[in-house]
């Protein structure tokens, strides 16, 4: 057996006896940080699902039992993949890619809200500012193909 393959199993298949201390520590200690987590979890839960509802383009499920968003993005018209890839170069947000759940995931992406409060406001507002951005440049497009048409139509008339 290789020096690396040793190192790896201690480090991941058994836990020492300081941590097992440690742990029973925090079992059976004081649990009202917990509550309190719980509770900023929550909190944190509804104004993203608030939010996303709130951004045109958006539908997202209340989550369940998680600290992730996963909306439908399929009201823009690009696979999850181009869609996370644009959320990053335009509102420096990442999301991880529906996809890459199976076909099922495709037309979504994922957003952790486990970021603090301030944190969830700036990443939502700058998404919310690209997806704007995104939705102009498509309505500049189409009235453009639009224009084009009518001026073809025209002359073939």
């Amino acid at each position: 057996m290789s020096p690396i393959w040793l190192v790896h199993q201690y480090m991941v298949a058994f836990v020492d006896t300081l941590c097992q201390y440690i742990a029973l520590a925090a079992l059976n200690g004081p649990q009202d940080f917990v509550r309190d987590m719980v509770r900023e979890f929550d909190r944190r839960r509804d104004f993203v699902f608030k939010r996303l509802n709130e951004i045109g383009g958006f539908r997202c499920s209340l989550p369940k039992g998680t600290f992730y968003a996963l909306p439908n993005i399929e009201a823009f018209g690009m696979p999850s993949e181009k869609f996370a890839e644009y959320l990053a170069k335009e509102a420096e947000v990442l999301t991880f890619l529906g996809s890459a759940f199976g076909s099922t995931g495709e037309n979504h992406v994922k957003l952790s809200y486990a970021a603090s409060y301030p944190k969830l406001e700036e990443a939502l507002n700058r998404m919310e500012k690209a997806v704007r951005s995104y939705s102009r440049l498509l309505l500049q497009v189409f009235c453009t193909f639009f224009k084009f048409v009518e001026k073809f139509w025209a002359k073939i008339s």
